[in-house]
């Protein structure tokens, strides 16, 4: 996961409109280091601070708080799908929580990391509390 500054939740779902953004660049048809800044600045001006290339999330610290850590968002990522476009659900922190805690409970019984990454002051002490309440969440449901 990495850090930096923010966004909001644009459609996710990308396409060919210059406007679209995509949630999961994944889904890009041309994906350079232009084309990947350029829809990260997209998503954030449009208030998306989470994208993901697959299982990747690239955050964004906002600075300010936005809303998006409440109860329900918890509620919301713990009765999803792991993909987050068939739930039209945007790409956000919880997910890889979710992800990671189901990987190691269901059928997998893997060990699962999770590598939190970023400068001084990107957010990565508040992005590993955020992880952690999630998975208290899901171990106490």
């Amino acid at each position: 996961m990495l850090s930096t500054p923010r966004l909001l939740q644009g459609s996710g779902h990308g396409g060919d409109d210059k406007e679209d953004d995509y949630g999961d660049m994944v889904h890009m048809k041309d994906m350079d280091q232009k084309t990947v800044l350029q829809n990260v600045k997209r998503r954030f001006n449009r208030g998306s601070i989470y994208t993901s290339v697959g299982d990747v999330l690239i955050s964004l610290n906002p600075f300010k708080e936005l809303g998006l850590y409440t109860e329900e968002r918890l509620k919301e990522y713990h009765h999803s799908r792991s993909h987050e476009e068939e739930e039209g659900l945007p790409p956000h922190i919880f997910a890889i929580s979710r992800d990671a805690y189901r990987r190691i409970c269901d059928f997998e019984h893997k060990p699962q990391t999770i590598l939190v990454s970023g400068e001084s002051g990107a957010g990565k002490t508040e992005a590993s509390k955020l992880l952690i309440r999630y998975l208290a969440f899901m171990s106490s449901s």
